[in-house]
């Protein structure tokens, strides 16, 4: 039997790819390549990055996100300024659905981003923030909801969300990806595609 398997090489789909190997079956890895390549050299492996679903958890809960260049002329006028004190240094809220909208936009990806809602992510110990981009819990959404009103009454200006992201991705593409340990970093924070997987077939199963 043709066997094609998402991911293979960690979680729940590294012992599906040795099970059917070793029931004699043809299988095919589609993956990134990132986490242990060569794992199954009778294996045919297809490197690559899906478009399709991506987990998020609420589209209404509030993110806050700060262009480095706005921090940067921001601290500088801060210290010429003489200004002191504590100061929340990050932008005013947007939606979840908003962010990853424009995400997807920008990238030009055939990208259906999947609101799983916070339940599904807790029950499988996704961590806040770095576990799936920037979501956190209803009961801990403080902290995404910084007040801001002080740094921005002392002059901090922000751009907006779409230019911010669009010359965020051009960096990335320009020189960002060429750094390994911000590769190493990108990598460490990226859900797995097998647990992506894991995440959405629950995710499915609740509407059946």
């Amino acid at each position: 039997m043709d066997v094609l398997i998402i991911g293979g090489t960690q979680f729940v789909g590294r012992h599906l790819a040795e099970a059917a190997l070793e029931a004699g079956h043809k299988v095919t890895l589609f993956n990134r390549g990132k986490t242990g390549p060569g794992l199954y050299p009778q294996a045919e492996t297809l490197v690559g990055d899906r478009d399709g679903e991506r987990v998020a958890g609420r589209p209404e809960q509030g993110v806050q996100v700060i262009h480095a260049r706005d921090m940067a002329d921001w601290l500088l006028k801060a210290v010429d300024q003489k200004l002191s004190g504590a100061y929340n240094l990050t932008g005013r809220p947007v939606k979840m659905n908003d962010l990853l909208d424009t995400v997807v936009s920008l990238t030009g990806k055939n990208t259906t981003v999947s609101y799983v809602g916070d339940e599904l992510l807790k029950v499988r110990d996704i961590p806040p923030v770095d576990g799936v981009g920037y979501w956190v819990p209803a009961e801990a959404e403080g902290i995404m909801r910084a007040n801001v009103d002080k740094v921005f009454a002392a002059g901090y200006t922000e751009r907006p969300l779409r230019q911010s992201i669009s010359e965020t991705l051009e960096w990335l593409r320009r020189e960002g990806f060429q750094s390994d340990n911000l590769k190493e970093r990108i990598e460490g924070r990226v859900l797995s595609m097998e647990k992506e997987n894991e995440i959405l077939e629950a995710f499915k199963q609740q509407d059946n």
